[in-house]
């Protein structure tokens, strides 16, 4: 959106574990579970190691709960339900800039079938998979740092 309404401003977008569309239909039919109530069950079941098949002491678990307690549950809620109500496939085959998705390759979250959508959609987007679940760009620091430092390289010598 930011490069469509600023494209002097812009010189390239970096998609990082997303989608143009809810990357899953049952997301959208269970948006009613979007509320506040919810939420707050979620961080409340998040003190469950077996639910999130990590430790207590796993970096990721610990720095998402640091995140959720600064965060409001009706915040993230709101932020949830915007996302299922999302259409951003005519404002990427618009963008005027260079773009690269960065994807996990084992994402459970947001399948791989949405980087194929985001190809159709702009068959010049540059997709880079890196090693990892949902957070992939967060557990792998290092893929994700080359996959932007390539691209950028790339993009200055076509200039």
């Amino acid at each position: 959106m930011l490069a469509d309404a600023e494209p002097a401003k812009v010189r390239g977008v970096i998609l990082a574990t997303t989608f143009v569309r809810p990357p899953r239909r049952i997301y959208v039919r269970m948006r009613f579970t979007s509320v506040a109530p919810t939420i707050w069950l979620l961080r409340t079941c998040r003190h469950i190691p077996a639910w999130f098949s990590r430790g207590p002491t796993d970096q990721l678990r610990r720095d998402t709960a640091e995140i959720w307690k600064r965060v409001a549950a009706r915040i993230v809620a709101a932020r949830i339900r915007s996302l299922l109500n999302v259409d951003a496939r005519e404002l990427l085959g618009r963008c005027p800039a260079p773009v690269l998705c960065i994807a996990g390759s084992n994402d459970g979250v947001v399948p791989w079938r949405n980087v194929e959508e985001i190809v159709r959609v702009r068959p010049s987007v540059s997709v880079r998979r890196i090693k990892g679940r949902h957070f992939a760009i967060y557990t792998n620091p290092t893929a994700t740092t080359e996959a932007i430092t390539t691209i950028m390289k790339t993009k200055r010598q076509d200039e």
